[in-house]
């Protein structure tokens, strides 16, 4: 589903009284020289109160919107469309009614964030914040890591791609709490077995990654899209004994052309990983030699997380299926 669009159309594409309408809507910003001569006069970039939480609007250079279709097509953000197009016709047609005007039409806006996201069904919140944990240690190549409460954060200050993990059922609590959203208590209790999965692309992925316009892509692209982002972080979706490890490893070699022996020295390789960690494990062999191995045990399916921490992630003691949101896996390593 998509849980956030913004939007953005040049303000020249309205009319000159919707301009001055939306306009009078916001604040403005005034320098004043030491004198009280007023030196110039602009129109601040700040939010147009409307009756919604589900849309804020913005006026300056661009008319500018930015919320959560989910919330504008129901009452909450748990589920929702993939759709781009549908999303942003919700938002558009959810502005204009509440403003009363017309907006431009679809095609001629720009979008600068799209929140792709997937939920996945763990056995309890319990288990949701145990998954939390483990992902606390996926961090490597570019994933930039951070944590906080019950979200785990990857390359939160990039304008290419984020990424984001957290407990849905705590966070569709408090925007209850904060009405913003609406739900039954029985939505409520389900949603506490919620793990989601979020990359948020950003304004520079559209400029320089995307490969046709924003409305054009499908929801299966964009599912697409958000497993090759997390697939590095989670790896294989199958459970994995050390025995397993090893068959997958010797597996990979062969894949890649490379000799039984170099599979068992990068097998050994991540035995010393799990005995001793990642860093320390790094310096007993050569920079070259570490890279090598390193290559060959995620060509393996063994994730970012997996080296972080010592063991395979106990994730996958409930399989997250990257390209089964929603479905609860029942296989577990015991």
């Amino acid at each position: 589903m998509i849980d956030w669009l913004t939007l953005k159309v040049d303000a020249c594409e309205l009319g000159a009284e919707q301009i001055s309408r939306l306009r009078s809507m916001a604040g403005r910003v005034i320098k004043i020289s030491p004198e009280g001569v007023v030196e110039w006069e602009t129109f601040a970039r700040e939010s147009i109160r409307i009756d919604s939480h589900q849309v804020t609007v913005q006026i300056g250079a661009d008319l500018t919107l930015h919320g959560s279709p989910a919330r504008v097509m129901g009452s909450n953000n748990v589920f929702g469309s993939g759709d781009p197009r549908q999303c942003a016709a919700a938002m558009i047609g959810h502005v204009a009614r509440e403003l009363v005007m017309l907006l431009p039409r679809l095609e001629i806006w720009r979008c600068t964030r799209m929140d792709v996201t997937h939920n996945y069904a763990m056995q309890d919140l319990a288990s949701v914040r145990q998954a939390l944990m483990c992902l606390r240690h996926a961090e490597g190549g570019r994933y930039q890591l951070g944590t906080q409460a019950d979200t785990v954060y990857w390359s939160s200050r990039s304008n290419m791609r984020r990424g984001k993990a957290y407990a849905k059922g705590p966070h569709l609590q408090r925007q209850v709490k904060r009405g913003e959203a609406q739900s039954s208590e029985m939505e409520l209790a389900l949603s506490e077995r919620l793990l989601r999965l979020e990359v948020s692309l950003r304004s520079q992925w559209w400029r320089e990654q995307s490969v046709k316009p924003w409305h054009e892509y499908s929801e299966g692209e964009l599912d697409e899209l958000h497993q090759r982002y997390f697939e590095p972080l989670v790896g294989k979706v199958e459970v994995m004994h050390m025995k397993d490890v090893q068959r997958e490893v010797e597996e990979a070699a062969k894949q890649l052309g490379m000799s039984e022996g170099r599979a068992a020295s990068a097998y050994r390789h991540w035995c010393a990983i799990q005995a001793v960690g990642f860093e320390q494990a790094k310096g007993l062999v050569a920079r070259r030699t570490h890279y090598q191995h390193v290559k060959l045990l995620r060509h393996a399916g063994l994730s970012w997380a997996d080296f972080q921490a010592r063991g395979v992630v106990p994730l996958r003691r409930e399989a997250l299926v990257l390209s089964q949101p929603g479905r609860r896996a029942t296989r577990s390593v015991r």
